[in-house]
């Protein structure tokens, strides 16, 4: 056993290990979310699975997490986002509504690319975006269903979207709003 008044008649310090370790925990956390934003979930803690799909890409299943949107190819689809991108992005400032004085901007792009790029330089700065998906193209190419419509009453009742914690913007009618509500809260 140590006498911890001979440590500090010696000038030296003893350290905490608990502390230590909890501290490292955070910095790894940290690095972990700069790095891997996916691996990290909304209350700070590793997502043992989703890092697992990260590091073993060719064995990733999509269906080990319980209820959740599952599509082909999204584990693969989840590990690319995390890839980083040589795009750059260009605002459209002809299309953006009085920018000098908002600082509104439209940006034109690929989805995942220009949410690489906005996550990676302005996260927490960015109040709103918007996605136009090619969703109601009335085109008889598209290979999906694409005509599906609900009042604006019925969707507020459906999903709560009257809460004023709700920051969500979309042209998106009928099902197609609750898949998309999924993928954006997967």
């Amino acid at each position: 056993m140590i006498d911890k008044s001979q440590v500090e008649q010696n000038n030296l310090k003893i350290l905490d290990s608990s502390q230590v370790l909890q501290n490292d925990k955070k910095q790894i956390i940290a690095k972990l979310k700069e790095l891997l934003p996916n691996v990290i979930n909304s209350d700070n803690q590793l997502n043992t699975q989703a890092l697992q799909d990260v590091l073993d890409i060719a064995n990733t299943t999509s269906n080990n997490q319980g209820y959740e949107l599952t599509f082909a190819g999204k584990g693969i689809a989840k590990a690319k986002a995390d890839e980083p991108t040589i795009k750059e992005l260009k605002a459209e400032l002809e299309q953006s509504k009085d920018f000098d004085n908002t600082g509104n901007v439209v940006i034109r792009g690929d989805n995942i690319d220009t949410l690489k790029i906005l996550r990676a330089n302005y996260t927490n700065k960015i109040k709103m975006i918007y996605i136009d998906p090619p969703y109601n193209t009335k085109s008889e190419n598209f290979i999906y269903n694409d005509n599906f419509k609900k009042n604006e009453e019925e969707l507020i009742k459906e999903f709560g979207l009257a809460e004023e914690t709700q920051n969500f913007l979309t042209n998106v009618y009928g099902t197609r709003v609750v898949g998309l509500a999924l993928c954006i809260q997967d």
